[in-house]
């Protein structure tokens, strides 16, 4: 799910990559002249603040239970936490990945390259 930014956001779009993490993405054109322009894009994660405090409040369980030396319990709320985090981090690089996948495609299809960033064709000997 795509939403647009307000007038007074410090973003432009996020894409939402599920329910704890998406990308927020700030975008700017420069008009060079003679019809070019130059779009900057500029992406990070988000991360949803009622998945960051239910991860805290694992990680302190998990710590109430190394104090009080249950291993067994440590290693479930250990778990838990890692199991997570890495649902967090992967909701936000899916979310990343279709921001940037789409960016990609479309210079690649639609865009104008400069001439300065084309490949060159001199060889080295």
């Amino acid at each position: 799910m795509v939403q647009r930014g307000g007038d007074f956001d410090r973003w432009d779009l996020e894409v939402r990559g599920g329910l704890l993490g998406c990308a927020r993405t700030l975008m700017t054109i420069e008009e060079h002249g003679a019809g070019r322009q130059l779009i900057r894009f500029r992406t990070w994660p988000k991360f949803s603040s009622l998945a960051i405090a239910t991860d805290v409040v694992f990680a302190l369980l998990a710590l109430g239970a190394t104090l009080d030396q249950a291993w067994v319990a440590w290693i479930v709320l250990t778990l838990i936490v890692g199991l997570f985090s890495f649902r967090l981090f992967q909701e936000c690089a899916a979310a990343e990945s279709a921001v940037l996948y789409t960016v990609a495609d479309r210079v690649k299809n639609n865009a104008y390259v400069p001439t300065a960033l084309k490949r060159s064709k001199v060889r080295e000997a």
